[in-house]
């Protein structure tokens, strides 16, 4: 534990330290009693001061970091097709939802090509409906009557034959009249074979062979159809998410290529904070842990939010690894592009606790060491009492104390303390419930240690 502090080591200011100084110098320890004097407020009363109890609380690491506010989401909309500008829906600054059209593209000859497709496939469809089904009834009655007639022409050539052959044994008839009625009956059974087959497959309906070739027909001109469709969608332009259009690269008119960018656009209903979290924090931060958020151009306004990501791939250069907050951003209250400061207060796995002073009671002593000046009741009254102390971690507004003489309770002066010395009657100008030792919380929030 620390010693009591030699009286010629507290604080004074300057005038009084050159004073004091002097004095030793002249008459030595003797002249404590006029320095004593000369540190009384007027009238002969204690000297005004405040205090504060000294207590214990959690020990954290108190990291402050600065990040960006970033988009969700982001993207930079371009041409699929070149083609020429035929309407431009948007303009910048407009929020649009997903599937909104900001453009249109100029795309007359491919839709004529489409239209040809389709009547194409409407015909070839037809073509099919008619194999799969088979010959309606009227057209089987026709084939079978066209049969009977090919029966009867042949029937009628074979009697004609017969009768000019008889004709030619008497020598009636020419060999040449004989045999153009030959000629007649074999055309009237090419005929009537010709009408058996039209009736055998209406009866029987198409081969399926015939019908998978009218399938492919029709499916590669519905896949032509597919194609074009796609290619007339393709000259409209939509929103791929709801967003704000933030910069416009296009204006009606003019042509664009495959691939030139025509809008730039962004998510801003949920936005994101990334913030680059040095090694060192690396394990005490989690998907989860709260940190207080800030932001420059917001003075005042400061959220509560828990990580929702810590990426495990560092910057190699810096040796820092990404970590993201997400949150709704009602109002587009926050744009991409502010900075914002992340408070963390990482504690050990431990959850170690310490006594913890106000700031304002350290006292930087001749010699470099620390001290604070501790209130004590005596038979002689309330006096201050220098103490030597060691401290570690910083807070907000409190320093933990690692060696001291120092209890839970005890009262420190956290004001007036420059000019005070080891005994010197004191009146406690303010403490309140913080004079009572009463407050035992840790504090929370403020500048790193």
């Amino acid at each position: 534990m620390a010693d009591s502090i030699n009286p010629l080591q507290w604080r004074f200011s300057a005038p009084l330290r050159r004073v004091t100084a002097a004095l030793i110098v002249a008459a030595g320890a003797s002249l404590l009693a006029p320095m004593a004097l000369l540190a009384q407020p007027p009238g002969g009363g204690g000297a005004p001061i405040d205090v504060a109890p000294v207590v214990r609380g959690d020990v954290y690491d108190e990291v402050m970091l600065t990040g960006s506010v970033v988009p969700r989401r982001f993207a930079q909309v371009s041409a699929e097709v070149g083609a020429r500008v035929a309407e431009v829906l948007v303009d910048e600054g407009d929020i649009v939802a997903e599937g909104q059209v900001l453009v249109r593209l100029r795309a007359e000859p491919t839709e004529l090509e489409l239209r040809e497709a389709q009547a194409n496939a409407a015909q070839k469809r037809a073509v099919l409906e008619e194999l799969r089904n088979g010959a309606r009834a009227e057209d089987l009655a026709q084939a079978r009557a066209d049969v009977a007639d090919a029966e009867a022409a042949v029937a009628l050539a074979v009697a004609d034959e017969r009768r000019l052959e008889t004709l030619l044994r008497s020598q009636t008839i020419s060999q040449s009249e004989y045999d153009k009625v030959g000629a007649q009956r074999k055309r009237a059974e090419a005929t009537l074979a010709r009408m058996k087959a039209i009736l055998e497959r209406a009866e029987n309906g198409a081969r399926p062979e015939e019908i998978a070739a009218a399938e492919a027909e029709l499916a590669a001109e519905e896949a032509r159809v597919a194609q074009l469709q796609d290619q007339v969608e393709r000259h409209v332009v939509k929103a791929p998410f709801d967003s704000v259009i933030g910069v416009k690269h296009t204006e009606k008119g003019q042509w664009v290529r495959q691939g030139d960018p025509m809008f730039s656009l962004a998510e801003l209903d949920v936005v994101r904070i990334e913030v680059p979290l040095p090694e060192a924090y690396f394990r005490y931060v989690q998907q989860g842990t709260e940190a207080v958020v800030s932001f420059d151009a917001l003075p005042g306004v400061s959220e509560t939010l828990r990580v929702s990501a810590r990426i495990p791939l560092a910057n190699q250069a810096a040796r820092t690894f990404p970590v993201r907050f997400e949150f709704e951003n009602e109002g587009y209250r926050y744009a991409p592009g502010m900075m914002a400061r992340v408070k963390f207060e990482l504690r050990d796995d431990a959850g170690r606790q310490a006594l913890l002073v106000p700031k304002d009671a350290i006292v930087m002593s001749p010699d470099r060491s620390e001290m604070v000046w501790s209130v004590r009741t005596t038979d002689q009254g309330t006096q201050v009492f220098a103490e030597r102390i060691k401290t570690g971690k910083s807070f907000h507004d409190k320093v933990e104390v690692t060696e001291s003489n120092l209890k839970e309770g005890d009262l420190v002066v956290t004001r007036g303390n420059e000019t005070l010395f080891p005994g010197q009657k004191i009146d406690i100008r303010r403490g309140g419930d913080s004079a009572t030792g009463e407050d035992k919380r840790a504090p929370a929030g403020g500048t790193g240690s």
